[in-house]
């Protein structure tokens, strides 16, 4: 199993490469066509962004009690944004990456399964009045499109099933009860296909539904913890602006705060509810399609765009292809929950293990 995940992972990423080669190719020869200082800067201020988006589910862990450390967390951070993008699963795969890594630490999966929506959630939350602003701004100079309307109307719905599939856990247990049984007569329904024992028992199920119950309602007790997860999603979004802003400075092109922003917005509310993986393709068109309505020649703004993508996505998705592979061969994703289960561990209360969350 282990080879075959390392085969998949390599054979996916060539694939993806050859794919999109063209758009790679010339997405490198447009930054190297840019002011070399402030590429530099601009690629330091997206590390820096990776850092807060890895401390978003750091934090978000330490909410839910799972045991996490920041710095070793962030190649599995690049591995989920690889993992996400070539895998199917509309980033769902990428985040069960976290998952994995958790309970590969010895750590609840129910717990942090809870932790990974929570992290995404408060993303999302930390982007939201961003994404206000630069609506706002393009609302005032008559350039709002219905497109753009209709994807802030997904991202917001999107939200909302983020935040009721959390609460789940604390009003209505029942229902994570018979959520978890569905997975587990599938498993369970293949497994007998190919004669082989059954993966998860009745036993499993109940502790799953507990553990994610005890992790909704230590969610719900630590206020200061999701206050701090959101606010390192809001920061992070702001380092990533800074770093949009170092790109026009490097490639020569003025830029006010409005059209900054708007562009921005826009450009991160495709990555997340566009049809194509992270965006790919959809994201560079919107945001040059915008930084032009705001003034910017065409040209200018596409190489802005492709190149702001090169530096936040590109990169750190190739990186993330190295990580995922190592993380693949040093720990199977499938080992935990590829045999049957016979011992449950004791579930924690959600006041234990609080001196322990932190870093």
């Amino acid at each position: 199993m282990r080879r075959w995940i390392v085969w998949g992972l390599l054979v996916a990423f060539v694939w993806f490469v050859v794919w999109r080669f063209t758009q790679i190719e010339e997405m490198s020869r447009i930054i190297v066509r840019g002011r070399w200082e402030w590429i530099l800067i601009a690629a330091a201020l997206q590390c820096a962004f990776y850092v807060f988006f890895t401390g978003i589910f750091h934090s978000a862990f330490n909410v839910v009690g799972v045991r996490s450390r920041w710095l070793p967390l962030i190649p599995v951070t690049l591995a989920v944004v690889f993992v996400g993008t070539v895998a199917p699963g509309a980033g769902v795969s990428g985040l069960a990456v976290f998952v994995d890594d958790a309970k590969q630490r010895g750590q609840s999966a129910a717990r942090a399964a809870a932790g990974t929506l929570l992290g995404q959630t408060a993303d999302f939350v930390g982007f939201l009045p961003i994404l206000i602003v630069g609506m706002s701004f393009l609302r005032f100079e008559h350039h709002l499109a219905v497109y753009q309307v209709v994807a802030a109307i997904l991202m917001v719905a999107l939200l909302g099933g983020l935040t009721v599939a959390l609460t789940l856990g604390l009003w209505r247990p029942a229902w994570v009860h018979s959520l978890i049984r569905v997975p587990q007569r599938v498993a369970n329904w293949a497994s007998r296909v190919f004669r082989r024992p059954e993966l998860f028992s009745d036993e499993w199920v109940a502790h799953t539904a507990e553990e994610f119950r005890l992790a909704a309602v230590s969610l719900s007790r630590r206020p200061v913890g999701l206050t701090r997860t959101v606010a390192c999603a809001f920061l992070g979004h702001s380092v990533s602006i800074a770093s949009l802003y170092c790109v026009f400075l490097a490639f020569r092109e003025p830029v006010g705060f409005v059209t900054l922003v708007a562009g921005y917005s826009m450009g991160i509310l495709f990555w997340i509810v566009s049809i194509t993986p992270q965006g790919v393709g959809v994201v560079e068109a919107v945001m040059a399609l915008v930084f032009n309505s705001f003034g910017v020649p065409i040209e200018g703004a596409t190489v802005i765009a492709v190149a702001f993508r090169g530096l936040a996505f590109w990169i750190p998705m190739a990186i993330g292809a190295v990580t995922a592979r190592r993380i693949a061969q040093t720990a199977p994703l499938v080992a935990a929950v590829a045999a049957p289960v016979t011992t449950l561990p004791q579930p924690l209360s959600p006041q234990s293990g609080r001196g322990e969350q932190e870093d």
